[in-house]
């Protein structure tokens, strides 16, 4: 269970950083 929880915590985690990362991106190539 914990096991589990802690993954799903990472795919999270990972997925907001991704998002972030484009929105910069969508930033930059909109200046």
């Amino acid at each position: 269970m914990i096991g589990t929880a802690i993954k799903l915590t990472r795919v999270k985690f990972a997925i907001t950083i991704e998002k972030s990362a484009i929105e910069k991106k969508a930033l930059e190539l909109g200046a």
